[in-house]
Order: structure tokens, then C-alpha cells, then sequence
């Protein structure tokens, strides 16, 4: 019963013509900057409108950029995982020739096998290191 009785006095309507009599003097100074005051309100309610629009679009932008990124890194590391499987495959061959005849030195054809499979031994892990 308090609380309904407050309520009914601050929020009632007498109580809302005891507060416009109260604050009426001031609401009536204030009365010739109105028009002013809701055109400024209005022209700042279009600037926020103009910024939240251009922040939705840059966010979107940056979205993009990311997305554009990450679709270049997997491609890195893709092409990364791809050439150390080759240089893998062409060092298999030479390496085991060459642990099975130590003492017979290289053969004919595995220095060229040996250089491709370290320069792609090489680029795949420089991809790989940049992604």
C-alpha cells in the first residue's frame, strides 16, 4: 500500500501537474531554443546514421581483406606441404642409394635428383615459414 501510494502521488496525474507547476518557469525559458535544440537532435541523429554506416562498411571491407588473406595463406601451405612431399620423394631415392654404398661415392643421375630435391626442399619450407 506505501509503494502504490507513492507511485500514484509521483507518477499519478497529480503528481505530473505538481512537477510541470513546479518546473513550468523553466520549461517556459527554455521554450524559444526548442526548435533549435530538435533540428540540432536531428542533424545529429543523420550524423550518427552517416557514421554507423560508413563503420559498417569498413568493417565489411576489413572482413573481405581478412577473409582474401587467409584463403592466400592456406594456398601457401598447401603449396608448402605439396613441395616438401617432392623434395621428400626425390630425396628418398638418392639418400638411400647412397646410405646402402657408402663407400662407392655418388652415382651418375644423383646430383641432379639431389639439387631438385633440395630447392624444393627449400621454397616449400620458405612457403611454409611465410604463411
Amino acid at each position: 500500500p506505501f509503494m502504490e501510494a507513492w507511485m500514484r502521488q509521483r507518477y499519478g496525474i497529480r503528481g505530473i501537474a505538481k512537477a510541470v507547476a513546479d518546473h513550468a518557469p523553466a520549461l517556459l525559458a527554455e521554450l524559444p531554443d526548442l526548435p533549435q535544440r530538435v533540428a540540432g537532435a536531428v542533424q545529429q541523429l543523420a550524423d550518427l546514421h552517416r557514421l554507423a554506416s560508413a563503420g559498417q562498411q569498413a568493417m565489411t571491407r576489413l572482413t573481405e581483406v581478412l577473409e582474401r588473406q587467409e584463403r592466400r595463406a592456406r594456398w601457401r601451405r598447401a603449396a608448402g606441404l605439396a613441395l616438401m612431399a617432392v623434395a621428400a620423394g626425390l630425396l628418398w631415392q638418392p639418400l638411400r642409394a647412397a646410405l646402402a654404398t657408402l663407400e662407392s661415392g655418388v652415382e651418375d643421375g644423383a646430383p641432379m635428383a639431389l639439387t631438385a630435391a633440395l630447392a624444393a626442399a627449400v621454397v616449400g619450407s620458405l612457403l611454409l615459414a611465410r604463411s
